[in-house]
């Protein structure tokens, strides 16, 4: 039997760390280390750590100064000796089969990442032991594409998305860890390197993670669009991976890609609002250029998605493609009387 790591990246979540801890150790799966990355939490969360290590030999506690949510799960990484690799955050709770039954899916189906469906807030999580004849099983790099990017061709079958907390990774195959400059699109990155390396994946089409939305979790300071200068950074990042995605050419499928073009439209647009609404045009005035040369050319995929994107979201996508200073007047209304 293989052993498995538990990744679990702690920050200032004392609320939640019990019952997320209580839910791993709980785990049906035996084989584990369970590795706890304290990234200088300021409230209770080191003391609680330090006293579940004490109570059961499988966790392991790391302390380390605040550098953020890439820097504890690359610790993380960097510490585990298992065969496999599995990701918690610190304030979520997973079923207790969730790891037996993603290891049990690769093993069966000789894949080489696995996932799960998820579900959000106290929401009830399946327990019982999953049938082989229910995997989904994606042999192709498209395939895997389409499952992490949640491209409109595999909704009918998984919505297991960029996540990596509702997934599985052998050891062995994971040669990037995360890109720091990636924060607000860190997982979409790690699963981007990850699945260029793998010939299969495996999707259970169980919810066996419940995420919790929580806005003191270890990235909100990332996800502050208005104020927080690393959001607007994370933000041209996020455009500029998608970007980079939909330039792949083993896309062959015009619908994929066509897909991915529409999403680099999208998250760009998010981007250039958060630029412009803090006035830093000049700042960043080669990213202004090319976010406004890419939503131009690929406005009218957003606006024909409508399975994707709102009646709003394709309005104002377009606006912005057409005819920039009529949107940019938008921005300013917004940073005036407020959303």
């Amino acid at each position: 039997m293989e052993l498995l790591s538990v990744i679990i990246p702690v920050y200032n979540v004392e609320k939640y760390l019990r019952e997320c801890l209580d839910s791993v150790l709980a785990s049906t799966y035996p084989c584990l280390e369970i590795l706890v990355v304290d990234d200088g939490s300021t409230d209770s969360c080191p003391q609680i750590c330090d006293d579940y290590a004490k109570a059961d030999v499988r966790i392991r506690v790391i302390h380390q100064n605040n550098h953020g949510l890439i820097a504890a799960r690359n610790r993380g990484l960097a510490e585990a000796n298992g065969a496999y690799i599995g990701f918690v955050d610190s304030d979520d709770v997973i079923s207790p089969v969730m790891f037996a039954e993603l290891i049990k899916a690769i093993e069966n189906t000789n894949a080489d990442m696995a996932a799960c469906e998820y579900c959000v807030d106290k929401c009830k999580l399946a327990v019982s032991e999953i049938t082989e004849e229910s995997y989904v099983v994606v042999d192709s790099f498209e395939g895997c594409l389409s499952v992490i990017t949640v491209a409109p061709e595999i909704r009918n079958t998984t919505w297991t998305g960029q996540s990596v907390w509702n997934k599985l990774y052998r050891r062995e195959l994971i040669h990037n860890l995360y890109n720091p400059d990636c924060f607000m699109c860190e997982d979409l990155r790690f699963n981007w390197d990850y699945i260029h390396g793998i010939e299969k994946m495996v999707v259970i089409p169980k919810a066996l993670y419940m995420y919790r939305q929580n806005e003191n979790s270890i990235l909100a300071t990332y996800r502050n669009k208005k104020k927080n200068e690393k959001s607007m950074f994370g933000g041209v990042a996020n455009s500029r991976l998608w970007g980079y995605i939909a330039d792949e050419p083993k896309i062959t499928y015009e619908t994929l890609r066509e897909y991915i073009k529409a999403r680099a439209a999208y998250v760009t647009h998010g981007a250039l609002f958060r630029v412009c609404l803090q006035k830093r045009e000049n700042d960043y005035k080669e990213f202004v250029d090319a976010a406004k040369r890419i939503i131009k050319s690929n406005e009218c995929l957003v606006r024909k998605d409508v399975e994707t994107y709102s009646l709003k979201v394709r309005t104002i996508v377009w606006l912005c493609g057409k005819c920039f200073p009529l949107w940019k007047l938008g921005v300013k209304l917004v940073d005036i009387f407020g959303k």
